[in-house]
C-alpha cells in the first residue's frame, strides 16, 4: 500500500514504453555516434612514453596485463620497438612507472589501432583475455593487412577454432601452455633429459591443437606457433 494505484499504473506504463523502445535506440547508436563523429576532428589519443614518429617497424600488443607487460619488457631490454594498447588506468601507471611504451584506449575502435601504427606494425601480439576485444582486433587487422604476422592469446578452444577461421594461425591456450612448464619443472626435477622433455612437450601440443585446426581448416602441424 506504500504506492497508490495512480503512481502505480503510471510507472507501469513508463516502464512499458521504455522497454517497447530500448531495442529501437539501442539501435541507433552505432549511426548516431558515426553521424556525430564526421562532424568533429578526432581527439588525439594518450600515448606514454613514445613519439609519434616512433611507430614503425613495431611490434603492437593488445593488452598490457601481465602478459602484455612481460612482452613489452623483453622488448624493451633486447632495444627492439614495441607499443601496448591498454584501456585500464592501473596498468597504464603500471607502464608508465615502468617506461613501457603504452597508447591509452580501447583496442577494438580502429582510430586507437591507428593511433598504435597498425599500419607500420611488423607484429600484432593480441594478449587481452577478451574474447570480444580479441576477435575485433584480429578481424580488423586481417581485413587492413592480410600480411600482417598475428599471435593471439585464446582462453578456450572455441574462441581457437574462432580466431583460426580468421586466418590467424599462430593462437596460444595459456592454460595449455602453464600445464606444460609446470610438467616440465616436475620432470626436470626427475632427472629426465631435457631434449627428452622437449619432445615430450612437442608431442603433447600437436596431440592438442591438431584436431583443433583440423577442425577449423588450418595446419595440422604440432605446436601452438606453427
Amino acid at each position: 500500500g506504500s504506492i497508490g494505484a495512480e503512481l502505480y499504473s503510471m510507472i507501469m506504463a513508463v516502464t512499458l514504453v521504455t522497454m517497447f523502445l530500448t531495442p529501437f535506440v539501442s539501435a541507433a547508436t552505432t549511426p548516431l555516434y558515426g553521424f556525430f563523429k564526421s562532424r568533429r576532428q578526432d581527439e588525439p589519443v594518450l600515448t606514454i612514453n613514445i613519439e609519434r614518429d616512433e611507430l614503425h617497424d613495431h611490434v603492437l600488443i593488445v593488452g598490457a596485463g601481465h602478459m602484455g607487460r612481460t612482452v613489452a619488457r623483453v622488448l624493451l631490454r633486447l632495444g627492439l620497438p614495441g607499443v601496448a594498447i591498454e584501456l585500464d588506468q592501473h596498468r597504464l601507471e603500471t607502464c608508465r612507472s615502468a617506461g613501457l611504451a603504452v597508447i591509452y584506449g580501447d583496442a577494438s575502435h580502429p582510430l586507437v589501432l591507428e593511433a598504435a601504427g597498425l599500419g607500420r606494425a611488423c607484429v600484432l601480439l593480441i594478449t587481452t583475455p577478451s574474447p570480444v576485444i580479441t576477435l575485433a582486433v584480429a578481424r580488423y587487422a586481417r581485413q587492413q593487412r592480410p600480411e600482417l604476422h598475428i599471435v593471439a592469446r585464446a582462453e578456450s578452444e572455441e574462441l581457437l577454432e574462432e580466431l583460426h577461421e580468421l586466418g590467424v594461425h599462430e593462437v596460444v591456450l595459456p592454460q595449455m601452455e602453464a600445464g606444460l612448464e609446470v610438467t616440465r619443472q616436475a620432470l626436470l626435477h626427475l632427472k629426465v633429459p631435457d631434449q627428452q622433455i622437449e619432445r615430450f612437450a612437442d608431442e603433447v601440443r600437436g596431440e592438442f591443437y591438431r584436431p583443433l585446426r583440423a577442425r577449423a581448416g588450418g595446419e595440422s602441424s604440432p605446436g601452438p606457433n606453427t
